[in-house]
């Protein structure tokens, strides 16, 4: 069945202000959202995936973070739905020794339904997340992951798989940032 964009964007804002209410009202910390500067890290799932390792994935967010935000600097970290609440742990202790580190505990609820959590704030993606949020809400989202960051922390085997999905990733920003400015207003943030 096809759907006509207008009832698209209709339904995926209702989804988005039910989340929002959904989240304001279990996860008090949201309520600081807008205080920067403030980074909203996406989490992966590429140890469950068997793409790489626990250990492995733990040191790829470490190095990110090292690498975009500033010593002391606040943190929300937003898990990715199949993440296991053991690893969110050992993510957010590695991390705590350098950043003040925030979990949101709204696992379930995909990123895309979340934009107060993403308006205003530094988003660092590695995954498809970055381009949704270009095209859903206009949002300049930081896509972290690189060919450097891959062939560290992902083993030779699942190398190219990574790097191949992340390529797809950068063509469609690259698409939505250049050849399609119309995308940066497709859904306007309501008040």
């Amino acid at each position: 069945m096809l759907v006509d964009d207008a009832s698209l964007f209709l339904a995926l804002r209702t989804l988005s202000q039910a989340a929002e209410r959904h989240l304001d009202n279990k996860n008090k910390a949201i309520t600081t959202l807008n205080q920067p500067p403030i980074f909203v890290m996406l989490l992966g799932s590429y140890s469950e995936s068997r793409l790489t390792s626990e250990d492995q994935e733990i040191r790829l967010y470490i190095e990110i973070a090292d690498q975009y935000v500033p010593a002391g600097g606040r943190i929300f970290l937003k898990a990715h739905p199949v993440s296991q609440q053991d690893k969110i742990t050992r993510i957010t202790k590695a991390l705590s020794s350098n950043f003040e580190i925030i979990e949101i505990s709204a696992d379930e609820w995909p990123i895309e339904l979340m934009p107060s959590l993403i308006k205003g704030n530094q988003v660092l993606s590695l995954s498809y997340s970055s381009v949704s949020l270009s095209y859903l809400y206009g949002f300049q989202v930081t896509h972290v992951l690189n060919r450097k960051l891959i062939n560290k922390f992902f083993p030779k085997k699942n190398q190219s798989w990574v790097l191949e999905s992340n390529e797809l990733y950068l063509q469609q920003l690259d698409f939505a940032s250049t050849r399609c400015p119309q995308f940066r207003k497709v859904m306007e943030m309501e008040p």
